[in-house]
């Protein structure tokens, strides 16, 4: 940004709902919350007046500094909607003009979406690419993508990533009743991401996370406290760290429960009490924190982490069979200023045996934690290590 190097830690789905006062907080508390994390910027439809002013938007900069960025498609308090006109329409094309030469001059752009939750399956990449481009057009210097719903085939996907820009996986931790799969679809998708790269592509790398799903999450009766935390602490950290093992520079929260709807007491939601919900939001607040500080100069350094490819239990990828289920570990490294820095991902929803990761050293400490472990014959070892967990250490010569 602005020629600087940034972690783009960001927000969505959260800014125009009302959970603040469904955890009895005030907006101003949440928001400090927010800024305090290290978010850089928040997501949502354009809220601008017709009298010019754009006071959501505005006030976001104004009062925390946060960023704000939006599709170039829709623009609410204006009644700018290019969808209805036709995107690839001359009327559409007007429409969009019109958004993005009203936004772009403010200071609080961070960057354009083209129609946000963009579904491959529903409009194909080939009418998608036009208008990505007139957009671009209308404002090169900023970076121009989309949150998309994992959805197409491998082959469709790579070729959305392959018109560069901001293109992020939207992906939810509870999006499935079978454990193994939505990191499955994470991993996955980050992977497609590496090979990409390798082979010269360039977009932004990263996913949208959503730590607890919108609206009724699958499977899940819609009152009541039946699912008290829908994931321990530690699945939600293997989500990020993975992430950073992969080289992803923008991590986007997907904040599900600020869309809550009917049929439950103040007291009760469809993940159970607000006190359990607000649980969870402490949790991606402490992890969003540690990647945009304590991560920070690990995850923009400019050399990437690679794989260890001979880590034990051997890393194995899906087969047909097994869907988006993974084996063994997933280790790498990279060099930055001097310092080795490793991550350890048992990409199983169980205790992973001798557990055994190659690395030069004497001993390596826990960069979350704390923790230290020794290294011995050139190995970290560990008996078993947990289940959903990951680790990033340093290793000392």
């Amino acid at each position: 940004m602005n020629g600087q190097p940034v972690v783009a830690a960001m927000l969505s789905k959260f800014y125009a709902w009302d959970f603040h006062q469904k955890v009895g907080l005030s907006a101003d508390q949440m928001w400090r919350q927010v800024q305090s994390a290290g978010y850089l910027g928040v997501q949502g439809n354009w809220f601008s007046n017709p009298d010019g002013s754009s006071p959501r938007e505005q006030f976001l900069w104004d009062q925390y500094r946060l960023f704000f960025y939006g599709p170039a498609t829709q623009d609410i308090g204006r009644s700018k909607d290019a969808w209805s006109a036709g995107l690839n329409t001359s009327q559409g094309r007007a429409l969009i003009a019109d958004i993005v030469n009203f936004h772009k001059r403010k200071p609080y752009l961070l960057f354009w979406l083209v129609v946000n939750e963009y579904n491959p399956d529903a409009m194909p990449v080939t009418q998608y690419r036009p208008v990505h481009d007139y957009i671009r057009s209308l404002d090169p210097s900023r970076l121009t993508g989309d949150i998309y719903v994992l959805a197409g085939s491998e082959a469709t996907r790579s070729s959305l990533y392959q018109i560069g820009g901001m293109i992020l996986p939207e992906i939810s931790i509870d999006q499935s009743s079978i454990p193994e799969h939505p990191f499955g679809r994470l991993l996955g998708e980050l992977l497609l991401q590496e090979r990409l790269w390798q082979q010269g592509y360039r977009f932004v790398r990263g996913v949208s996370t959503t730590p607890i799903g919108e609206f009724i999450p699958m499977g899940v009766h819609p009152c009541g406290d039946h699912r008290a935390s829908p994931y321990p602490y530690v699945e939600l950290e293997r989500w990020y760290l993975t992430q950073v093992a992969l080289n992803a520079r923008a991590f986007e929260v997907l904040w599900g429960p600020s869309q809550t709807e009917g049929g439950c007491s103040p007291s009760q939601t469809p993940w159970g009490s607000w006190s359990r919900v607000m649980e969870v939001w402490n949790w991606q607040l402490t992890l969003v924190r540690h990647l945009t500080s304590t991560l920070r100069p690990v995850i923009l350094s400019p050399t990437s982490f690679a794989r260890i490819q001979n880590a034990a239990p051997a890393f194995e990828e899906p087969s047909q069979s097994n869907g988006f289920v993974y084996r063994g570990v997933y280790a790498a490294q990279k060099q930055v200023s001097g310092t080795t820095y490793v991550v350890v991902v048992n990409t199983q929803s169980q205790d992973l045996q001798n557990v055994v990761v190659p690395v030069s050293g004497s001993a390596a400490v826990d960069v979350l934690s704390g923790e230290r472990f020794s290294i011995s014959a050139g190995q970290l070892r560990w008996s078993a290590f947990p289940a959903l967990k990951a680790r990033i250490l340093t290793v000392a010569p």
